[in-house]
């Protein structure tokens, strides 16, 4: 891909790091693809939740909180995808993050290239991810949520 320059790989660390390594981040690739174990995928939250643009698979529970056409049209449904980019095919623009549509380095590296081009793009995903973040996991919606289960039962 040509950018092991702008890539560090920091291995795993520990959690009370995270915030202060993110803040120097200018966008999250999750590329995992392994569905049965990530359920819900907590990072892609958290990095919403700084407001930095997300690049991920449509995996596990991705889909309670990416808006995306690729996760609305569901399998063998051609979804909308930014049709003036180039390999635009293999990933799609969401209102909160982009849903790569292909498991390749092609569709990683088409995705991100994107995102450099587009600094206006970063900053809507960015602030979209963080109202999204804050509309359905701050505290109070969870205290919401669990009084209406409470009070359905």
């Amino acid at each position: 891909l040509g950018i092991r320059w702008a890539v560090h790989f920091a291995g795993w660390q520990p959690e009370d790091r995270l915030p202060s390594i993110l803040a120097g981040v200018d966008v999250v690739v999750n590329p995992s693809l392994r569905a049965w174990s990530e359920t819900f995928c907590i990072v892609n939250v958290e990095v919403m939740a700084m407001e930095i643009p997300l690049i991920t698979f449509a995996v596990g529970g991705v889909g309670e909180y990416v808006q995306d056409p690729l996760l609305r049209a569901g399998p063998g449904v051609e979804a909308a995808t930014d049709s003036n980019e180039e390999n635009s095919a293999l990933y799609s623009i969401g209102s909160n993050a982009i849903v790569l549509d292909v498991a390749s380095p092609a569709a990683i590296e088409a995705a991100v290239l994107r995102l450099e081009r587009s600094p206006d793009l970063c900053m809507d995903l960015g602030a979209a991810g963080r109202e999204t973040v804050q509309e359905r996991f701050s505290l109070e919606q969870q205290m919401r949520s669990y009084d209406e289960l409470y009070r359905s039962l």
